[in-house]
Order: structure tokens, then sequence, then C-alpha cells
């Protein structure tokens, strides 16, 4: 019986450094396809336009969260699933689908006289139809998830990503309307439906037959989503109130560019996270070490990206955006700090895998209570000052970001057999090379003259990342090996490098 354990351990091992091997090339590809999608619109529409969607798009999340029930996570965690537990699961989504489709619409109108700007109306009446339409997914789909099949995700990830940037990036350049951006996310949503059901066939039948297992586990996630959508989906209806469409348009391009590290890397580490540690919920060291080794890695690979579009956000910005983009400068650097705080402890999959989802709820309503009345005063600020309101907001959200980053990592302490010294520990060292970097960096850029030439600019920004790559990677080493070489995200990044390398060699000869 001993042996059986570390060969289970070693498949579960095997099969989750696989996963994060399809799902990192994966998120390398969907950054980029994002990330032109975000280029070539930023130079095709204008900031107002921006500006609309995202009242639209705040409006249209939460409404969606009065019907929002998290059966997908629920799927993953109950034991012995049956085919009722996928019809319940569809016919819940079905049921969302009418509320959140009737809602948008009989909305629409009385949004467009409150915000004076009747273009609201026909966008919202889009947004019905993707909220109809995303609620459509085959259950079955959750079944790659929880066996850490991460292949079919990767592709229904790429096709979504894909067809929203043909669709919107060609009605874009056709027309020059606002209307791409909604009718871009309806096409990658039906796209996203449709290749769910060719990976995981599914026959509908309408029941609700095991509501009661999906609810259970259900409701504190959902009463959670309900507070997370309050929390950080409805800054651009708040905004809207007090600044013109044009300027919070610049702040929703610097949420969809800083966004691209949280949207592509952490949201789906999450997915993956999940099962995997649901599998070992029971074994609280495998799971302790299943944490560091994970964590750690996200922490020493993703951190450096954060601070460097901190660092880099101008030349960014001129590159890639134009210059009708730069007011949004100080907003991204925030932004990305903001991601930072976020890179030093994953809380969600670890309440989810033991069952805490209650412990989210508290959580999330704890950084509600956090968070808004920060930005509350950070509005106040802006408007008593004749300063940037939406940068007192964001600033706001900064300290909120901080305060609730260490309390996340005193929750897990408390959840789970993850200690802060383990947070301490897997945390150190990356801390001190994303500062050696930053010094580093800001100390070449501050003696490079400014310059108004796109080549030059590209030169130096080129140096720039080149310098503050090597640097943080030297540091990281440097300090690893005079710690001794410990067991850690280092030795970990070197086992899925040996192992993509063999790959190579076999398919090679």
């Amino acid at each position: 019986m001993s042996g059986e354990v570390p060969l289970e351990g070693s498949g579960q091992r095997a099969k989750l450094v696989t996963g994060a091997a399809w799902m990192g090339g994966a998120r390398i590809i969907n950054a980029v396809i994002s990330f032109t999608s975000i280029i070539l619109l930023a130079r095709l529409l204008a900031p107002d336009d921006f500006g609309l969607i995202a009242i639209a798009t705040a409006v249209s999340l939460l409404i969606t969260m009065v019907s929002e029930l998290s059966v997908s996570e629920a799927l993953i965690h109950v034991e012995e699933v049956e085919d009722g537990h996928f019809d319940s699961a569809f016919t819940i989504g079905l049921i969302r689908a009418a509320i959140m489709g009737l809602l948008t619409a009989l909305l629409a109108i009385p949004i467009g006289h409150f915000y004076d700007d009747m273009r609201l109306v026909e966008v919202l009446y889009i947004f019905a139809g993707i909220a109809v339409v995303g609620s459509l997914i085959s259950p079955r789909f959750i079944l790659f998830q929880r066996d850490l099949d991460f292949r079919a995700m990767v592709a229904l990830d790429f096709a979504d990503k894909f067809v929203g940037l043909v669709v919107t990036v060609a009605i874009a350049w056709a027309t020059g309307s606002y209307f791409a951006l909604p009718l871009g996310i309806l096409a990658s949503q039906i796209a996203r439906v449709i290749l769910s059901f060719l990976l995981a066939p599914y026959r509908p039948r309408i029941t609700l037959s095991h509501w009661r297992d999906l609810v259970s586990f259900s409701i504190w996630m959902t009463l959670g989503t309900w507070v997370q959508t309050i929390n950080w989906r409805t800054d651009p209806m708040v905004l809207g109130l007090f600044v013109p469409s044009a300027s919070l348009g610049q702040f929703s391009m610097a949420e969809r560019t800083s966004g691209i590290v949280s949207r592509e890397i952490l949201h789906p580490i999450t997915h993956m996270l999940f099962p995997a540690f649901s599998r070992i919920r029971s074994e609280r060291e495998r799971l302790r070490q299943a944490y560091i080794a994970a964590q750690g890695v996200l922490t020493t690979t993703v951190l450096p990206m954060a601070v460097g579009l901190a660092l880099l956000a101008e030349p960014i910005v001129r590159l890639l955006l134009s210059d009708k983009w730069l007011p949004a400068v100080p907003y991204i650097q925030i932004l990305a700090f903001c991601i930072a705080c976020r890179l030093f402890q994953s809380l969600v999959p670890v309440a989810m895998a033991t069952g805490n989802t209650k412990a989210l709820f508290n959580r999330d309503l704890r950084a509600m209570l956090i968070r808004l009345p920060l930005m509350i005063l950070g509005i106040v600020w802006g408007m008593r000052t004749g300063n940037d309101v939406i940068l007192g907001a964001l600033v706001g959200r900064a300290a909120a970001a901080i305060i609730n980053a260490a309390l996340n990592t005193v929750l897990i302490a408390r959840i789970s057999p993850v200690t802060l010294t383990d947070h301490w520990n897997l945390s150190a060292r990356p801390l001190i090379a994303a500062a050696v970097m930053s010094v580093v960096v800001l100390a070449v850029s501050s003696r490079l003259s400014p310059s108004t030439y796109l080549f030059e600019t590209a030169v130096e920004f080129a140096i720039l990342v080149g310098l503050g790559a090597m640097t943080y990677c030297a540091t990281i080493v440097g300090l690893w090996l005079v710690r001794g070489r410990p067991q850690g995200a280092e030795t970990h990044l070197l086992d899925i490098a040996r192992s993509g390398l063999a790959k190579v060699q076999i398919t090679s000869g």
C-alpha cells in the first residue's frame, strides 16, 4: 500500500506540470491576441467609445450578478457526478439566461436616460444577447478541468479570443463604430458555446433533480460573486457620474491593458489549481507543498511582468496605443501595482478545494467594505482639490489592495496548512529581485533623454526591457545560490524547463 501513494502523487504532479505547460503556452498566445486587439482597437476607435462600452459592460455585469449561481465549481467539487448533475446545471443556466436577458433589455432605456446617453440603449440590447448566449455552454465541458486535462480549455479560450479579435477589428475597421466592441464579444461567446458542445457533446434535458447538490456548495460562492461584482465591476458606473466619456475611456483602456496580466494569467491559474488542490484536500502536507510550489512559480514569473508594466507604461502606450492614450499612463501604473499585490497569495483555489466557500464570501465582503470607502475618499479628494478624480479613486484602490492582500494571507493560514512563514519564504526572493530591477531600470531610464521619435523610443524600450529581465533573473539566481539552492520556485521552473526540453528532443529525434 505504501508504494501506491508516491505513484499517485507522481501521476498527479505530472498531470499538473503538463497542464501548466499547456496553460502557460496558451496564456502567452492569448495574451498576444488580447494585446493585438487592444493595439488595433486603440487606433481605430476613440476614447469616448471605450467609455461608453465600459458603462454598458458594468451595467450588464451588475445585472448578471442577480442571477449568478456558481454551478461549474460545484460540479468539480461533487465526488460522484451523474447525468442529473449536468442536466440540472444546464437548466439553471437556462433560467439565468432568461433572467439576465430580460432584465438587461427592460433596463436599457432607463439607464440611457440616467446617463443622458441614449447610445447605451442599443448597446445594452446586444449585451442582453451576450448574457443569454454565454449561459448555454455545455455543462460536460467542466470534466476536462476536473480531470486536469487543460488542452480543451486551451482550445476554447483560443477560439474565444481569436473570433473576438477578428470580428471586433473587422467591424471597427469597416465602420469605425463603437458597436464593434459588443458585437465582437457576442461573436466570441457564440464561438465558445459551439466549440464547447463539439468538444464535450451533451444532449440537453430540462430538470432540476440535483439542484440541491449544486446549490449547497455554490451558495456562498454565489453571494461572494455578487459582492465581487459590486466591488470590482461597478467602477465605470460610479466614475461615469463624475467624468466625461472620453476620460472614462482612458480609464477603460488602462484596465484593458493592465488586465492582460490578471485576465490571461491569474484567472486561468486559479481554474487549474482548484481541481488539483481538490484531489489532495484531505492530505494537509501534500496540499501545503502543492500550494507552495504553485504559488512560488506564479509569484516568481508574473511579478516582474506587473512591475515592468508599471515601470514602462509610458513607452508601452506611446509605441503600441498612440499618444492619444497618454493620459492613461498613471492609471496603468497604479493598476499594475494593484495586480502585483494580488500575486503573493492564491486564496480562491485553496478555499474552494477545502470547502471554505463561506470564508471566500466573508473575504469578498470585507474587501468591498475596505475598498469602496477608500475609493470614495479618493474621488472626494479629487473633486475638492481639482485634481484627477480617476487618479484619486485608483490611489484609494491601491491602498485597499495592500490591506486586502495582507488579510488574505492571514486567512489562508487560518483555513489551510500554509503558514505566514511559507508565504514570506516563497515571496522574499521575487520581491528583492523586483526591487533591484526597479532601481536599475529607473536609474537608467532617468539618464535617457526623452525622444519624440518612435524608433528611438522603441530602441530605448528594448534596452530597458532586456536590462530589467537580466537584472531580475540574475538577482533571483544569485539569491537562490546564496541560500544553498533550496527547494522552491527555481527548482520547479528548472523541472518544467527540463521536461519541455526533453519533449523537444524526443520529438526532434
